[in-house]
C-alpha cells in the first residue's frame, strides 16, 4: 500500500502535464495557511467567538453527551469563558436539524479553541472562492485564477459576507450546497443533486423562498428524480442522528411549534415589533403575503425552460428573503452573494467597459468601503439591524439590476444594448 502510494507521489511530482495542478495546490495551500494565520491573530477579534463556542459544545452533547441540545443551555464557569476571551455568551433556542451540526464536527477535535476558530473561518472564506467558482461553471463563464482569487477576496470583504463570517454560522455552507445541486441538476445528475440539496435542507427557515422555488422548478422542468433523492436523503439524514438522540425530532417539532419566535409561527406584526417596538400596524401582517403574491407572479410570467431563467427566480427569492425579517439576522443576507454574482456576469457581457467600471466602483463603495468605515469608527463588527435603511437601499438597487437584465435573461438572444453609446 505504501509503495503504491509513494509511486503515485512520485507520478504526480515529476509528471510534466502536473505542473500547472501543482502549482495550483501549492498556491491554495499557501493561501489557506496565510487565512488561518491571520484569523487567529487579527480576525478572531472580530469575530463571534461566543456562538463558535455553543456550536462545538452542542457538537460535543450531540455525539458524547446524554441530553438534548434542544432543552439543555450551556452553561460553562466564567473563568473558563475569560481564558478563551469570551465576552458574550448569547444563547440562542436550537432550532435546527440535529445532522447541522456534522459541519462542526471536525473542529471540536482541535483542542486549542482559538486555533480551531480560526480554521473555521479560513474555510468560509476559502467557501467564497468555491461559489464563485461554482456560479461561473453554472453560468458557464470562465475566469483566470489571478482573477477568480481577487474576485473572491472581494467577495468575502462584502459587508454581508463578512457579518455571515464573522458570525461563524452555516450560511456560505448552505449556500454552496444549494449551488452544488443547481450545477449537478443543469448537468442531468439528478441523484447527486437531490442528495446535495437533501443535505442543503439543515436550515429550512433562512432560505425556505430560494429551497421552495428550486423545488418547484424541478417539478415543472421534469427533474422529479431531484426531489426525490432529496426527499430520500433527508430521511436518512434524519434517521442517522436518531443514534445519537432518539427523540431528536419530536424535541425539535416541541421547540418550534411550542416556543415559536420567527414567522410563520408568530405574525408578522409581533415578529417585527420584537425588532422595532416603536413599529406597531396590524397593516405588517400583510407584507409577506405581498411577497409571496410578488413571487408567484413573477413564476407565472417568467418562462422556465433555460437555466438563466430559472437563475433568474432564485435571485429574485434570494433577494426578496432577508425582507421577512427585515434584516434582523444576517444569515439570509448571504444570499445577496448569489444575486451580486448573477447580475454582475451578465453585467460584462452586455455593458461597456465605462459603465462596468463605474459599477465596479459603485459596488466597492457599497459593499466593502461605507460598512468598513462604520466598522472602523464603532470599533465593532456589523451589525445589520444598524443598517436598517443603507439594507433597504442595497436591496432596492438589487432589485433593480435584477428586473434590468430580465430582459436578457427571458430572451438569451436578445443583443440590444441601450447603454452602448456610454
Amino acid at each position: 500500500m505504501l509503495d503504491e502510494i509513494r509511486k503515485i507521489t512520485k507520478f504526480l511530482i515529476h509528471e510534466p502535464r502536473y505542473i500547472g495542478l501543482r502549482r495550483k495546490i501549492l498556491v491554495i495551500l499557501a493561501i489557506f495557511i496565510a487565512l488561518i494565520f491571520t484569523n487567529r491573530f487579527l480576525v478572531i477579534q472580530a469575530a463571534d467567538k461566543g456562538a463558535f463556542y455553543i456550536s462545538l459544545e452542542r457538537v460535543k452533547e450531540i455525539f458524547w453527551g446524554s441530553a438534548s441540545v434542544y432543552s439543555k443551555e450551556i452553561a460553562p464557569a466564567a473563568t473558563e469563558l475569560s481564558k478563551l476571551g469570551i465576552k458574550n455568551l448569547t444563547q440562542e433556542v436550537f432550532k435546527l436539524p440535529l445532522f447541522a451540526m456534522i459541519f462542526y464536527l471536525p473542529f471540536s477535535f482541535i483542542r486549542d479553541f482559538n486555533w480551531a476558530l480560526a480554521l473555521w473561518l479560513a474555510a468560509n472564506e476559502i467557501i467564497c472562492y468555491f461559489i464563485l467558482s461554482v456560479f461561473l461553471t453554472i453560468i458557464e463563464k470562465k475566469l483566470e485564477d489571478i482573477y477568480m482569487a481577487a474576485a473572491a477576496g472581494l467577495m468575502a470583504l462584502a459587508y454581508f459576507v463578512t457579518a455571515n463570517i464573522l458570525s461563524t454560522n452555516l450560511s456560505l455552507i448552505q449556500l454552496l450546497l444549494i449551488l452544488l445541486a443547481f450545477q449537478k441538476a443543469k448537468d442531468n445528475q439528478f441523484i447527486f443533486s437531490g442528495i446535495l440539496l437533501g443535505l442543503a435542507f439543515f436550515n429550512p427557515y433562512e432560505f425556505f423562498i430560494p429551497l421552495a422555488i428550486f423545488f418547484m422548478l424541478n417539478i415543472y422542468n421534469g427533474r422529479g428524480l431531484v426531489n426525490g433523492w432529496m426527499l430520500i436523503s433527508s430521511t436518512l439524514f434524519v434517521l442517522a442522528f436518531v443514534i445519537f438522540d432518539p427523540r431528536w425530532l419530536l424535541e425539535l417539532l416541541k421547540v418550534v411549534l411550542l416556543k415559536p419566535d420567527f414567522y410563520p409561527f408568530i405574525s408578522f406584526n409581533q415578529y417585527i415589533q420584537n425588532i422595532y417596538p416603536e413599529v406597531n400596524t396590524r397593516l405588517l401582517d400583510l407584507f409577506p403575503i405581498l411577497i409571496l403574491v410578488w413571487i408567484v407572479i413573477e413564476w407565472l410570467r417568467t418562462p422556465k425552460e433555460y437555466y438563466l431563467q430559472e437563475l433568474w427566480l432564485l435571485a429574485l427569492g434570494f433577494t426578496l428573503t432577508p425582507l421577512l425579517n427585515m434584516w434582523d439576522k444576517t444569515y439570509a443576507l448571504t444570499g445577496y452573494a448569489f444575486v451580486l454574482i448573477f447580475t454582475t456576469a451578465l453585467w460584462i457581457d452586455r455593458a461597456p467597459s465605462k459603465f462596468r467600471t463605474f459599477s465596479f466602483a459603485v459596488n466597492i463603495l457599497l459593499l466593502i468601503v461605507l460598512p468598513a468605515g462604520q466598522m472602523l469608527i464603532r470599533h465593532r463588527a456589523l451589525a445589520p439591524a444598524d443598517f436598517l435603511v443603507y439594507n433597504l437601499v442595497f436591496t432596492l438597487i438589487l432589485l433593480m439590476n435584477l428586473y434590468w437584465v430580465r430582459l436578457w435573461v427571458i430572451n438569451p438572444y436578445y443583443s440590444v444594448n441601450k447603454l452602448d453609446g456610454i
